[in-house]
């Protein structure tokens, strides 16, 4: 069934109906051909999913009437902030849909000290732009219950003083003095046990050549565990699919 976002600033519930305008009633009607009488999906963006019917179609937007409400089931039960060192070409495209199908809820590129792309000023937020836009076309088609968020780049020291307000930091590193990521996994585990809410989880992931030491010190030194995600050197578009599937396997599946 197709899927669509709408802001509940947009709808009111309690009326039964809400309405599709622009490029998602085009995409309904234009592109997937639906009729009226065909059902639809719409998330309000706050976790919870309209069950509806295409009432009725026109040159103003495609009316819905809701049929049931419901709390959508596919978010994670913690909340993840992937802090993604610029890669080369579009390799951050793929890193931005995979991780929005892999749970992810914010994505923050981040120019450490050896990322080769440069964005210049004047492109950063088209750039940005076209991640949200990724991003929410990912969340479309896996079904989630929010719109993540993808921000404009930062800078290393800022991404770390993002961090601050984290309850899980996470840096992997193929350095030495790592821990194994089951390790770390261990007190998110536990906070959730204990009935905590959606702690907060944030994981960073450096560039085809990795961190620095001197960038691995800083988030040793502002107390972020050095985790180390294997025997082997995982590329940088790799890393944290594999992070989150294992953090997705630990949370959720077993």
């Amino acid at each position: 069934m197709p899927r669509f976002f709408l802001s509940r600033t947009e709808f009111d519930p309690e009326s039964g109906f809400l309405t599709l305008r622009g490029s998602d009633a085009h995409h309904l009607t234009g592109v997937l051909r639906m009729k009226t009488g065909d059902p639809v999906t719409v998330s309000d963006m706050q976790r919870t999913d309209y069950h509806c019917r295409i009432t009725g179609i026109s040159g103003d937007g495609v009316l819905l009437s809701i049929e049931s409400v419901q709390a959508n089931m596919t978010e994670p039960p913690v909340s993840v902030s992937l802090f993604q060192s610029l890669p080369k070409g579009d390799k951050m495209d793929w890193i931005v849909q995979k991780s929005v199908e892999l749970g992810v809820t914010e994505i923050v590129p981040v120019m450490s000290s050896r990322c080769v792309t440069r964005i210049p000023q004047e492109k950063i937020s088209s750039r940005t732009e076209r991640w949200q836009r990724i991003a929410e076309e990912s969340g479309k088609q896996c079904g989630r219950g929010i719109v993540p968020t993808v921000r404009q780049p930062v800078s290393f020291s800022s991404a770390l003083t993002l961090c601050e307000t984290l309850d899980f930091p996470v840096f992997c590193y193929e350095g030495e003095g790592t821990e194994p990521i089951s390790r770390v996994f261990d007190p998110i585990r536990d906070r959730l046990s204990g009935g905590t809410i959606r702690p907060t989880v944030g994981v960073f992931i450096g560039p085809e050549g990795g961190y620095g030491l001197d960038e691995a010190e800083s988030a040793r030194s502002a107390g972020i565990p050095l985790a180390s995600l294997g025997r082997r050197i995982l590329r940088c578009e790799t890393a944290p699919l594999f992070f989150l599937s294992a953090l997705q396997y630990a949370l959720e599946l077993s």
